[in-house]
């Protein structure tokens, strides 16, 4: 055999579900448009890398709602300006009225 064939050889592994634990991974794999095994082996793989996959979720949570203050903040400003060049624009006019 060459190594390349001994690199692309992996072995079998069977895992035993509760259906709605399999349900549930079935419905992740079809959102994401990925095979459910491969969501298996992305899924054990983070789990013996010591990833923790709800401090991932914390911090882009954390990331979004960052980035919606600062949209928000962004929008809030323009509408104040908006509303400041407006008022200056009426009192500009009604000052022209005799």
């Amino acid at each position: 055999m060459s190594a390349t064939t001994e690199e692309a050889k992996s072995d079998r592994l069977t895992l035993r579900l509760p259906g709605r634990d399999l349900e549930r991974l079935r419905e992740l794999a079809r959102q994401r448009q990925v095979e459910v095994a491969a969501l298996a082996r992305e899924a054990i793989a983070a789990y013996l890398d010591g990833v923790d996959p709800h401090a991932a979720q914390e911090r882009l949570a954390q990331e979004l709602t960052g980035a919606m203050r600062a949209q928000a903040d962004r929008v809030i400003a323009r509408h104040e300006q908006t509303t400041r060049a407006l008022i200056e624009a009426l009192n500009t006019h009604l000052a022209r009225k005799p």
